[in-house]
């Protein structure tokens, strides 16, 4: 499946953008290239340092469908408030099938296109007020969704976790 560049439109959920996502979707968009979708190789740490205490990366699995976290950046393991590496989507009960979270990672899965969305905060950090996130698709085989690559902006008191110390690192990532 060819999907041309630019030609993708993320589901949107408005509000739902910050500079981190919109950096996140560039750095996405770069490493899709002409493809359908990027390689989890693809996604290089050393290239986005500022995401990173931000991102989830999740593995997608089959017979049954089901997702699990593989990686956790440091501020969402902040307000997670467990060790979720390793657990399945359907062992917690906030993230089981039929909720909004797992029903956001299934439309990522069979439309293999981003998807952004705010999401309600369940956990026990008080400050969090709301969280938004955007779920990008990656493939080894341009066909399957194997992982999906998550960034999560985490708003607290009803302001953006995002500084002004840390909106200039970002701009790099709207490169080439």
């Amino acid at each position: 499946m060819f999907i041309a560049p630019g030609s993708f439109r993320p589901t949107v959920t408005p509000n739902a953008r910050s500079a981190r996502i919109e950096a996140a979707l560039r750095y996405w968009k770069r490493q899709r290239g002409a493809q359908a979708m990027p390689t989890r190789a693809a996604i290089d740490p050393t290239d986005i340092p500022p995401l990173l205490p931000y991102v989830l990366l999740i593995d997608v699995l089959s017979d049954p469908l089901d997702f699990r976290f593989q990686l956790i950046g440091s501020s969402v393991d902040s307000i997670i408030g467990q060790n979720y590496r390793g657990v399945r989507f359907s062992e917690l009960p906030h993230m089981a099938p039929g909720n909004k979270v797992w029903d956001e990672y299934v439309q990522v899965v069979e439309q293999k296109q981003p998807l952004t969305s705010e999401i309600p905060y369940v956990g026990r950090a008080k400050l969090v007020r709301h969280l938004s996130h955007c779920l990008m698709p990656l493939s080894s085989d341009q066909e399957t969704v194997d992982a999906v690559f998550t960034v999560v902006e985490i708003n607290l008191d009803g302001s953006s976790s995002t500084t002004s110390r840390e909106a200039p690192a970002l701009a790099p990532l709207g490169g080439a």
